[in-house]
């Protein structure tokens, strides 16, 4: 508003006055310089918003391109909830089996398990101490837990590395088990294998590593690897209620969702089934806010470049005007159309480059504000904000050619007459 209206208002003043009144020239003068500080804080604004778009494009990119640890693809995920009276301990513990089975076998589900968490929906977190060591709060260490069904891995394609996964030998009968992620064996045994070692929850509880499992994304995309530790659901001796249930499938999953919902309610009609959707929809909606960021901060920054440009234009054809006599007295000495055009993108572009120099400490500020809404990239990025003043320097040649290709192509005995 500030600084396109009145460009572009001096467009439209006759030069002819201004040129043969020595007050209407220093009233010229007084003009021009102030739409151009005005343009060059347009400049400023456009490049500090290109800056902070491309900071959020470039994490949303990021984001999109992480690798999760996990196969999202052809995942269902469905979230169970049941009346509290309906079913405890052992009985609840007998429902998870017979719907294992029945999902299961069902034609074009390939595997199939309950979990507490699955992915983007918080975490169950405990004190782990290594056996032997005294229960202290100095000795144990918070870490992130999950009860899994035998097939969770298979179900989520993370790869068992070391060891091996749950199975039917793990009963309530037999020594409780536990399957660790790479970040939990380095964290809880730094300097030996984490297989066959034993950790406590508690005083009583005492679980044997008998495998250890690829790192993945448990909470979000953006968090780094973080120690976890996985329970048998088999091996819960009083399971409390129901939770995900993540089923692979041989074709598209919503092909089987009808199928699932028959099998679950045959089983039991007291279930609720909410939160019906692939793993693959939830990976992308936890992207929702990162991609809106970056949307916002595309569409302003676009707009501020738009008014930019207009602003440009409206102080370069300002200039022109206002030089008509000049430029038809040097062309009728012998200038060249082309140092004309020179001259002219010259002015304009001291204006950029004023407004690049106030823009870029905007820029970094903001960066730095920024920084825990970024992934994986600098707010300095030395070539994101190349890139954004290259489509600024671009984006004002565009803008000034017009004007200057005017310029150039004055007649002279016109451009003289208006003296």
């Amino acid at each position: 508003i500030f600084g396109t209206v009145p460009a572009l208002q001096m467009t439209k003043l006759d030069a002819g006055p201004s040129l043969k009144e020595g007050k209407g020239l220093a009233r010229s003068q007084s003009h021009s310089r102030l739409s151009q500080m005005l343009v060059a804080g347009q400049v400023a604004l456009a490049f500090f918003l290109i800056v902070g778009a491309a900071l959020f494009a470039k994490t949303l990119a990021k984001l999109e391109q992480t690798d999760t640890g996990f196969e999202k693809e052809r995942v269902l995920m469905l979230r169970l909830d049941s009346d509290p009276s309906n079913a405890k301990g052992p009985a609840l513990l007998n429902l998870f089996r017979r719907l294992d089975v029945r999902i299961r076998a069902l034609p074009g589900v390939e595997a199939a398990s309950f979990s507490e968490v699955t992915f983007n929906e918080g975490h169950w977190r405990a004190d782990v101490r290594r056996q032997g060591a005294p229960q202290t709060e100095a000795n144990a260490k918070s870490i992130d837990g999950d009860h899994v069904g035998a097939q969770y891995f298979k179900v989520l394609g993370v790869p068992v590395i070391a060891g091996r996964g749950f199975g039917p030998q793990d009963t309530l009968q037999s020594q409780p088990v536990a399957v660790v992620n790479e970040t939990f064996a380095r964290t809880m045994y730094p300097n030996e294998s984490a297989l066959g070692r034993h950790f406590m929850l508690t005083a009583h509880d005492d679980f044997e590593i008998v495998g250890v499992v690829k790192d993945a994304k448990y909470e979000s995309i953006r968090e780094k690897p973080t120690a976890t530790f996985f329970l048998s659901n088999d091996q819960d001796r009083d399971p409390d209620g129901f939770s995900d249930l993540v089923i692979r499938t041989r074709q598209k999953p919503e092909s089987t969702i009808g199928e699932i919902r028959a099998a679950i309610h045959d089983e039991n009609p007291n279930l609720a089934i909410s939160n019906v959707m692939t793993l693959a929809e939830a990976v992308d909606r936890s992207l929702t806010e990162a991609r809106l960021l970056a949307k916002l901060a595309g569409f302003f920054g676009a707009l501020a470049l738009l008014l930019a440009a207009i602003g440009l234009y409206g102080v370069i054809a300002y200039s022109v005007a206002g030089r008509t006599n000049e430029i038809g007295i040097r062309m009728a000495l012998g200038a060249r159309p082309i140092s004309i055009v020179v001259d002219v993108l010259r002015e304009f572009l001291f204006v950029v480059a004023l407004g690049l120099a106030i823009g870029l400490p905007m820029a970094l500020a903001c960066g730095r504000l920024a920084a825990s809404q970024l992934y994986g990239v600098t707010p300095g990025d030395p070539w994101l904000i190349a890139g954004a003043a290259a489509v600024l320097i671009v984006t004002a040649l565009a803008a000034g050619f017009l004007p200057a290709r005017r310029a150039a192509v004055l007649d002279p005995l016109l451009a003289l007459r208006e003296e």
